[in-house]
């Protein structure tokens, strides 16, 4: 690897370990066998979430762009007088009182164990981070799509072009439980869902096992052997130059790049 440039225009000789699976990225033929599409790292759940309802439908607009004291409020009134079980992680940028006196089916809370409630969970209501995208796939729930950036645009794009989600159009309470409703009564968003993405994301085993599509030998307490590992929009790429270096978290993810490769492409 020469430069930084090495890494942006990201060429067909270096393995590369994608933390996402073929059928999410786009354009995924047009990878060479120098990727290895491994799918998202899950960490295991820390937490017992209890299902109370019949269904169950989970909040959250992630860690950093949650200041949406507006949009939690619409969702409290979306199902204030539903049969739903609602679980709403708010995040701590806003003043949990400002929520006002809850209705018995809600739970909010500044922050959940996601893992733990989407294994539990029928819709996932979502800023469509690429984390919390996958983790909803890989475990089978479908969408309710509620970008917040362009990145989360994108992602929430591909979740739509996959049949696995639908777009909220409008932040408030009708909005809201119409996009729900409509998720839960139309099965082929939970099938979208579930197959193909989920078989392949439960693939990874956590992300770890399938670095030996590079015949890699793990490090005893890491992940692989890695030189760079860069954040792109969208993109989810961990660059190897050799089979024994650097130690990474077991959950660190990034998701995939296919608008480097056909900027690449194009010149």
């Amino acid at each position: 690897m020469k430069n930084i440039l090495d890494i942006i225009q990201n060429d067909d000789q270096t393995d590369t370990i994608v933390y996402t699976s073929p059928e999410f990225q786009p354009c995924a033929d047009t990878f060479s066998d120098k990727y290895a599409f491994v799918g998202p790292s899950i960490r295991p759940a820390t937490e017992n979430i209890e299902k109370t309802h019949d269904v169950l439908i989970y909040i959250s607009m992630g860690t950093v762009n949650n200041d949406l004291l507006p949009f939690y409020r619409a969702c409290i009134a979306a199902f204030a007088d539903s049969p739903y079980q609602v679980i709403l992680s708010t995040g701590e940028q806003i003043d949990r009182s400002a929520l006002g006196t809850l209705p018995n089916n809600i739970t909010a809370l500044p922050h959940v164990d996601q893992i733990a409630v989407l294994q539990k969970a029928d819709v996932f209501l979502s800023h469509c981070g690429m984390n919390s995208a996958s983790e909803s796939l890989y475990f089978g729930v479908p969408l309710v799509l509620f970008p917040q950036t362009n990145e989360q645009g994108g992602v929430a794009a591909r979740v739509a072009e996959l049949g696995a989600g639908l777009k909220l159009e409008k932040a408030d309470a009708a909005s809201i439980l119409t996009a729900v409703n409509t998720v839960l009564q139309t099965p082929s968003y939970r099938a979208n869902a579930q197959n193909p993405p989920r078989e392949r994301f439960r693939l990874a085993v956590s992300g770890l096992n399938n670095l030996y599509a590079f015949g890699m030998q793990l490090p005893a307490r890491g992940v692989a052997a890695v030189s760079v590992a860069i954040r792109f929009a969208s993109a989810s790429i961990i660059r190897c130059r050799s089979a024994s270096l650097v130690e990474v978290q077991p959950n660190f993810r990034l998701p995939p790049v296919s608008s480097m490769r056909r900027a690449k492409q194009s010149r």
